[in-house]
């Protein structure tokens, strides 16, 4: 991963970017595949912040694929954005707390519940009710998606995953603190 990516000026502004789990599942191939064409410069990609992206018609384009796939898997990458989601959530409540449910007290004592959540992030996140409930798992990933829809809207708008996880660990300036990196590769790992 100490590839330098090559920056293609021809990203479109606003233009769905994906990332090497995505762009490998989408080419089914592994991530590794993903970073050695990166290496080798033959697949373009942008750095944003601490995050590499890929622009998926520019990598179909610059790989031979035919305008006819690159549609299809475009279709196929932006209908899964939902489950995308969904996704990203079990891999929290997999590194939280092995996909347990229930009144799980972690964090010695400062966290509850299948996302492992904070009675502060549950406060920020504004949802209704008692802290006690984001012992549910419905209640805990509305409070989630909330919590990021107020501290990282563009990273969730963009599924970066990865952003996600760091604000979710490390709070509203997660994203920056260096202690949230090993948290974010790990539920990086277990998406899905």
């Amino acid at each position: 991963m100490n590839a330098t990516p090559h920056i293609n000026p021809d990203f479109a502004k606003g233009a769905r970017l994906g990332d090497a789990v995505e762009l490998a599942a989408s080419l089914g191939v592994c991530k590794n595949t993903v970073w050695n064409h990166v290496g080798a410069r033959r697949i373009p990609a942008v750095r944003l912040g601490s995050v590499v992206r890929f622009h998926l018609p520019s990598v179909l384009r610059a790989l031979g694929v035919k305008q006819v796939i690159t549609a299809l898997l475009l279709l196929l990458a932006t209908s899964a954005s939902a489950a995308d989601f969904a996704g990203f959530v079990r891999a929290i409540h997999q590194v939280e707390t092995s996909g347990r449910t229930g009144a799980i007290l972690g964090d010695g004592g400062r966290s509850l519940g299948p996302l492992q959540v904070s009675r502060a992030a549950w406060q920020d996140s504004r949802v209704g009710g008692r802290y006690e409930d984001v012992a549910d798992l419905a209640v805990a990933t509305r409070v989630l998606r909330a919590y990021l829809t107020r501290y990282a809207p563009a990273a969730l708008a963009s599924e970066d995953w990865t952003t996600c996880a760091r604000v979710w660990n490390g709070g509203p300036r997660g994203a920056s603190k260096a202690a949230t990196v090993g948290y974010a590769r790990a539920v990086v790992g277990r998406l899905q």
